[in-house]
């Protein structure tokens, strides 16, 4: 018998609120993923809202460490609700 996935609601892994499945450059994304995450688990990988993403993670001094992996947090289980950004996901990193 295969383990069926849960449902959970999207939460910022540093607030504990609740955010969207829409990822950027989506106009409703409100939140971001960590890429170390994002490289490890893809659409799966714990969110920030753009909040905490601005004022307490993507600022000089602090760890850049995904914090939902710190915590052990469950991953989010990706839901496309949106056909127009039904694409692949793609990353550019950018390096010296």
């Amino acid at each position: 018998m295969r383990n069926k996935k849960t449902f959970v609601e999207p939460q910022c892994c540093i607030c504990m609120n609740n955010v969207n499945y829409e990822l950027p450059p989506n106009p409703l994304s409100n939140s971001f993923q960590p890429l170390n995450c994002l490289k490890k688990h893809g659409l799966n990988s714990h969110r920030i809202c753009s909040n905490c993403w601005f004022s307490k993670f993507a600022i000089e001094g602090v760890s850049h460490i995904c914090p939902g992996c710190i915590k052990n947090m469950p991953l989010t289980i990706y839901k496309n609700t949106n056909t127009k950004y039904n694409k692949p996901i793609e990353i550019i990193e950018i390096s010296d």
